[in-house]
């Protein structure tokens, strides 16, 4: 029984893992991706809500989490999904 616990555990980590890494590169229906370019991003996505330095700032509203899309060089380098306090 412990074993299977175990497994249960792993596999579920796996998936929720695997889960956030698909939403927070998600711009409504669009898929963003590794070397998008600015354009591509704006096309996908919108007018970000904020721009600081090489970060795009998409706040989704209060039901989603807020997406920082990072560029190095013009082209998207990675994603992250964070909590915005209201």
């Amino acid at each position: 029984m412990k074993r299977f616990n175990v497994a249960a555990v792993l596999l579920f980590s796996v998936f929720a893992t695997s889960t956030a890494s698909a939403l927070d590169k998600r711009c409504g229906t669009s898929l963003l991706k590794e070397g998008d370019s600015e354009y591509t991003v704006l096309r996908k996505c919108g007018e970000p809500s904020a721009f600081i330095g090489n970060r795009w700032i998409y706040d989704r509203g209060s039901t989603h989490f807020v997406l920082i899309v990072h560029f190095n060089e013009g082209f998207l380098s990675f994603t992250e999904i964070e909590a915005l306090r209201r």
